[in-house]
């Protein structure tokens, strides 16, 4: 999970998601900023694995935001169609 720079990623989020992008906000679920290690969902005693192994991993990662993907992706086939880069300023 993000601590430092928490509040400023879920500002980020919510400007993404207005406008022309309004409509495709999940308002249902939370945002929470966080970095994904896989996604398991079929496999579920895989998952619990590898929440074991990481948990004993001393995961102190940090990074600077500067660049976001837009990104248009097939669901059925998990293509990509096109991806649009924006640089962020401060």
């Amino acid at each position: 999970m993000v601590e430092e720079g928490k509040v400023d990623m879920v500002k980020l989020h919510n400007e993404l998601y207005t406008g022309i992008l309004a409509e495709y906000i999940r308002e249902n679920l939370q945002f929470v900023p966080h970095l994904t290690l896989g996604k398991f969902t079929k496999d579920t005693d895989k998952f619990v694995q590898v929440l074991e192994e990481v948990q004993h991993f001393d995961l102190n990662y940090r990074c600077f935001v500067d660049k976001v993907h837009l990104i248009n992706i097939v669901d059925e086939q998990r293509s990509i169609i096109w991806t649009q880069e924006f640089v962020l300023r401060n």
